[in-house]
């Protein structure tokens, strides 16, 4: 592959917890590409950052208006936006690489501007994200991002996706057939158990049930406590951050489990696997608010295989297919309380050797199939799709 192509990464966010982007720049980068990647400015971080393998810009701000002021929400969007695509285009890429709906827009001016090739890279229904996340999401704002989506979706050269579910749901709404690239985790050696198990003072027959991520709606974290309630064998660990915390720490004291409800704070990013590798089992509930959740495969399902623990995941398709797969969690209705309540029982009846069977067929999958060697290999391969195109 060229050395000289020239690549620029957009996202909306700070880049500092976004490991899938991260990983995506890297591999990029180490293939011998010129990778920018253009976020948002941040309080206390850099607008330039050239410390990793790929150079990070820092050059537009986040909107701070609610969309009740839409007058307001649009002209700090468009001024967003305009920042973005003016640093794209300044820096003449050959392919630019536009990460989620609300980015899309700006990825194709750039592309129309400048001649590069565009990739539109999908890592959640967008629309349907934002049903699932956030209480109230009123109805022009989730029609006029459908309007994007529509409009843009088949103006991209390659549209990238996360999983075959909500890769087949984009073939049906865009008429476009994307490539599956996985948010997985890379190939880690197994860790040990004492970590999380010693940060948490717990003796080692106890069944620790993680959950890492945000804390936020859909997430069925509430259920998962009132359920942990009546399965006394079971100690709930959240890490993680989010607009529900407050909440699901007060509801773990209003149903009595406050001692084995045991919020952890936020792990750093390099400690997310270390932390794993001592638990039991993974949650990966997910309730059905929307269809990004139901197609839902979350970063947190393949970290836990990585970390060699089973999950605690729900009867959707991507999820259940897999847990089949690898035999290596049980499934549960998000809806049922009983359903989840039943699942940690069979967790526990078990037992340990049983579980550390399961845990291991879970690990696995992981070294066999759901890495980021296997995923990366499937991204650069687009990447020389798109430059043999351009150069026909």
């Amino acid at each position: 592959m060229p050395s000289c192509r020239t690549v620029v990464v957009i996202r909306l966010n700070d880049m500092t917890r976004d490991i899938r982007t991260q990983r995506e720049a890297t591999a990029l980068a180490e293939a011998g590409m010129e990778v920018t990647v253009l976020a948002l400015r941040s309080d206390g971080l850099p607008d330039v950052d050239d410390s990793g393998p790929f150079k990070l810009r820092r050059v537009a701000n986040e909107t701070t208006a609610s969309w009740r002021s839409p007058a307001t929400k649009l002209k700090q969007l468009r001024s967003r936006s305009r920042a973005l695509a003016d640093a794209a285009c300044a820096l003449r890429p050959s392919i630019v690489h536009g990460v989620d709906t609300d980015t899309l827009a700006v990825a194709i001016r750039v592309g129309k501007r400048t001649g590069a090739r565009v990739i539109y890279d999908a890592g959640e229904l967008y629309p349907d994200m934002l049903l699932a996340n956030r209480a109230h999401v009123p109805a022009p704002v989730l029609a006029y991002w459908r309007a994007v989506e529509r409009r843009f979706v088949p103006q991209a050269d390659v549209v990238v996706t996360v999983g075959e579910a909500v890769g087949g749901e984009i073939r049906r709404r865009f008429g476009v057939e994307p490539v599956v690239i996985r948010s997985v985790p890379v190939l880690e050696a197994p860790a040990g158990r004492a970590l999380l198990r010693d940060e948490l003072g717990l003796a080692e027959h106890q069944v620790v049930l993680l959950y890492q991520g945000l804390i936020n709606y859909g997430r069925a974290l509430t259920d998962v406590i009132d359920a942990v309630a009546q399965v006394p064998d079971i100690v709930f660990a959240i890490q993680g951050y989010g607009p529900l915390l407050d909440s699901v720490v007060a509801h773990a004291r209003d149903v009595g489990v406050s001692d084995r409800v045991r919020y952890m704070g936020v792990a750093p990013m390099d400690m997310l696997h270390a932390y794993a590798s001592g638990a039991d089992i993974g949650d990966v509930v997910l309730e059905n608010v929307s269809l990004n959740n139901f197609f839902a495969a979350p970063n947190k399902l393949y970290q836990y295989l990585m970390a060699g623990i089973p999950v605690l995941g729900s009867d959707f398709p991507e999820i259940r297919r897999i847990v089949s797969e690898g035999d290596c969690g049980e499934l549960c209705d998000p809806g049922s309380e009983q359903s989840i309540v039943d699942a940690l029982r069979a967790f526990v009846a078990l037992g340990p050797s049983a579980r550390a069977a399961m845990g291991q067929r879970a690990r696995h999958l992981a070294e066999t199939r759901y890495n980021w060697d296997i995923e990366k290999a499937k991204l650069l391969e687009v990447y020389e799709r798109l430059a043999a195109r351009s150069t026909a």
